[in-house]
């Protein structure tokens, strides 16, 4: 049986936004855009590896 693991990449500087926010924590219908990647792995039941960097801490209070 082979197993199924995720890796999130959200280490970028999200340059293109122009904002100074990180595009992981921009609103799509009211949520943080990387909660619509978590949720699913989530609810697949896929162990998940969140790898971040730039501005991790907005990220990580965009996970609650």
């Amino acid at each position: 049986m082979q197993s199924l693991q995720a890796i999130v990449l959200a280490a970028g500087k999200s340059t293109r936004l122009k904002n100074g926010r990180n595009k992981l924590s921009e609103l799509i219908c009211g949520q943080p855009m990387i909660l619509f990647v978590i949720k699913v792995l989530q609810k697949l039941h896929i162990p998940t590896t969140l790898v971040v960097g730039q501005q991790k801490e907005e990220i990580q209070a965009s996970l609650g």
